[in-house]
């Protein structure tokens, strides 16, 4: 294998060499002392993959809301879903988004464990206190 030299970067050395970045991340790793696996970017041996890791819970509601505690998990997937989500709600409750539209984008569908309710239901849970209207629906 040949040697990095300290201040070169990973695409100078992987061009130098006619190698991958990930062949160069592995040497390096390697070199080191660390897991190849780990190296490269992976869960080490005995750890949870990030997509497999629960790395925030968003709570919508209060304890009596329809819209319980969302689970999110690693990934980008459920950041962008999350946030559609909050969008969608934060428009229903101002009465930018109709209810027709949340209910054909979000009713019955389970998202972060939690099945999500109809318009009607979210409104109703609005206008009794259990959504706090003034945090998303501002």
């Amino acid at each position: 294998m040949s040697e990095s030299r300290p201040t070169e970067s990973l695409r100078g050395e992987a061009r130098r060499r006619g190698v991958t970045l990930s062949a160069v991340r592995k040497g390096r790793g390697i070199a080191a002392g660390i897991d190849p696996r780990v190296a490269l970017g992976h869960a080490g041996p005995g750890e949870v993959p990030l997509s497999r890791r629960e790395r925030r819970v968003i709570d919508l509601g209060g304890p009596d809301s329809p819209i319980g505690p969302i689970r999110l998990r690693g990934g980008g997937k459920d950041a962008g879903r999350a946030h559609d989500l909050i969008r969608d709600l934060a428009d229903l409750l101002s009465g930018d988004l109709a209810p027709a539209s949340w209910d054909a984008r979000w009713r019955g569908r389970t998202f972060g464990g939690q099945k999500l309710p109809s318009a009607t239901v979210v409104l109703a849970a609005a206008q009794a206190g259990r959504i706090d209207a003034d945090r998303w629906g501002s």
